[in-house]
Order: structure tokens, then sequence, then C-alpha cells
């Protein structure tokens, strides 16, 4: 069975002389992976490799991780840049129908009359607001998930529901 993972932060850099890490911390991860005894590293979900979660604690705007199999500077320094994921069946539901990442990729974008737009290949944030990719026909549309334009997830039929601004799809 492959495991669907949701990305919940990106290792900054090594953290003192034992080979922790510093994370800086998705801010729709809620917290609820630091409770994980596993987690996935790497540069895309297809790519991470399991990793044993031994200690985590805070600092200020990052997390402090020490990973099993990491115990020197050095080491630690070859996962700067590294994407940290979690295993969506091991985090807490999110609170207000808020949904991981990891749950929305791959759903497909249809919308209000049930037109369908492409798939959700991923998201990613301008520093605004998040971005929805959608592929289709070889094309990526960017899809702003603000103004109203994002109104449902549908989980149960595959779905992401929105409403496009006449004009926005054509660009």
């Amino acid at each position: 069975m492959t495991r669907r993972l949701t990305r919940v932060g990106r290792i900054a850099r090594p953290h003192g002389v034992t080979g922790e890490l510093k994370v800086v911390e998705e801010d729709q991860s809620s917290g609820g992976w630091r409770r994980v005894k596993e987690v996935f590293v790497g540069r895309s979900p297809e790519e991470a490799r399991p990793m044993s979660l031994c200690s985590v604690r805070g600092q200020g705007r990052f997390v402090i991780v020490a990973l099993e199999g990491i115990s020197d500077p050095e080491r630690a320094r070859e996962f700067s840049g590294l994407d940290v994921f979690a295993a969506l069946e091991d985090l807490p539901p999110l609170s207000g129908g808020a949904r991981y990442t990891g749950e929305l990729i791959g759903l497909t974008v249809v919308d209000l009359a049930g037109k369908r737009l492409g798939r959700l290949s991923r998201i990613f944030d301008n520093g605004a607001h998040d971005i929805f990719v959608v592929e289709e026909n070889g094309r990526e549309h960017l899809l702003p998930v603000a103004g109203g334009i994002f109104r449902e997830v549908d989980l149960a039929s595959g779905r992401v529901i929105v409403d496009v601004p006449p004009g926005l799809w054509e660009l």
C-alpha cells in the first residue's frame, strides 16, 4: 500500500552538534505531525524516504527535530533544503473543515456547473495566498485560493469545486 503524504515542513539547516535539524513548519500543518513516530524526507513525496522521528521541540519560529541515523552536523547538513512529509493517516483532522495539502493533490477540479477543468497537481503559497496549479491537456492553470474562487472540497467524489471568474481560465 502506498502511503499518501502531505508536506509538513522544510529542513532549514543543522542545529547544534548532535545532528538535530531546524525545520520551518508549514502553516497548515497544525503541529499534529510532531506526535508521529515516522516522517518522510525528500524533495517530493514520491522520492521521500521514511525516517524515525526521535524528538521534536519548538524553538521560536522553528521546530527542532532529531531523526534516527543523523548524529552529527555534517550528516545533518546533507538534509538542508529537503521537505518533511507525514502520512495522512497518521495525522489528526484539521479544525474548521480545513484539509491537508496532501488530501487535495490529485483531485479533479470542476467549476460550479460540474465541468471538469483539470487535475490539481500542486499547491504553493505566493505570499498573499495559496495558488492551485491545475493541469489539463498539458497546460497549467493557476487559480488563487482567494476572493471566493475556492468553494468546496468533496473528498468522497474526489472533486474540488471552484468558481472561476470570467476570463481567468483563458489566461
